[in-house]
């Protein structure tokens, strides 16, 4: 449904790579479920950027990625990054809600972020991106997840995004730790 033909994304896109020339932009994807939803966002990208130079529309091409928030995205990491992402943006608590079936009570998911099994899941999200040469970021950290992070700063995450009331007590913990 996200990928149909709708007219607000393909606007989006189209925004997105007549931007791209005035500096660094990195476009991610939500909701990815695997290879082919990947390459469903890319022809939308090369469908719109097909338009834009036959327009004569100066554009660029930003850097690509998606947001890893279900466990079928972490499992086919690689082939979505066989396929061209160059960035993986981890949604730690979307990624626990779906990995543990927390569906019906997302805040229950903030107390299970170090589950065994998302903290795997990271890992060889990690362990891919490593070897594909890919970015990984991981995204939406609340206040209530704060205490959660040097797990996945011991996994290897080194770049963080958080809300604004997060970022002090963020920051002052991964300082606190040894690596």
């Amino acid at each position: 449904a996200r990928l149909g033909g709708d007219r607000l994304f393909k606007s989006q896109i189209r925004a997105l790579l007549r931007a791209a020339p005035e500096g660094h932009l990195c476009v991610v994807f939500p909701m990815v479920k695997d290879a082919a939803d990947w390459d469903s966002c890319l022809q939308e990208v090369n469908d719109c950027k097909d338009e834009l130079q036959i327009s004569g529309v100066e554009i660029g091409m930003p850097m690509l990625g998606c947001v890893i928030d279900m466990p079928s995205a972490a499992l086919m990491a690689a082939d979505i990054m066989d396929r061209g992402a160059q960035l993986m943006v981890i949604d730690a608590e979307d990624l626990t809600r779906y990995t543990l079936g927390l569906v019906q009570n997302p805040t229950a998911a903030v107390s299970q972020l170090t589950n065994p099994a998302v903290l795997r899941l990271v890992s060889g999200i990690l362990a891919q991106a490593q070897e594909h040469g890919a970015q990984v970021y991981l995204c939406g950290i609340t206040v209530a997840a704060v205490d959660a992070m040097p797990a996945y700063l011991k996994l290897g995450i080194r770049t963080f995004s958080a809300e604004p009331a997060a970022l002090l007590p963020l920051k002052k913990l991964l300082m606190e730790q040894e690596l």
